[in-house]
């Protein structure tokens, strides 16, 4: 069997780069080898599932657009459909984790600072970088 080849970081503006320079064919092509690494990627490694499925769902929606524009209404549909369930599913996904850590007593928690936090004397000059000092 052989690898699939990782997509490139920046595939969503190689396939509109395509699809500009009037390859929409091409762009059609190279869209379905990124969707079929990432649902290999979503099936070797789940714990970077979140990231993966939306990535995934980026990309069935531009190749969506893709079809579209070639009059393919149906096979836009069914993709946009497919796009909208794999977000959907990766918000409830997303919600139902964050329950789990609130139930485990882990609280996402803000943390503000106000002026009257630090003494007049402190050295903090608001800058977050803790290498720098005022």
């Amino acid at each position: 069997m052989e690898k699939l080849q990782q997509p490139p970081q920046n595939w969503s503006e190689a396939a509109e780069d395509l699809a500009a320079a009037g390859d929409t064919d091409g762009a059609i092509a190279f869209l379905d080898t990124v969707i079929s690494n990432l649902e290999l990627e979503t099936l070797k490694c789940p714990s970077d599932s979140m990231v993966t499925q939306l990535q995934l769902a980026s990309a069935l929606t531009e190749l969506a657009t893709l079809y579209s524009s070639k009059g393919f209404s149906l096979k836009a549909d069914d993709l946009l459909t497919r796009a909208s369930l794999i977000k959907q599913t990766s918000q409830q996904n997303d919600a139902r984790v964050g329950k789990e850590y609130e139930g485990e007593g882990i609280a996402q928690t803000n943390v503000a600072f106000s002026s009257s936090s630090f003494s007049k004397d402190s050295k903090f000059n608001g800058d977050l970088d803790l290498g720098k000092v005022a």
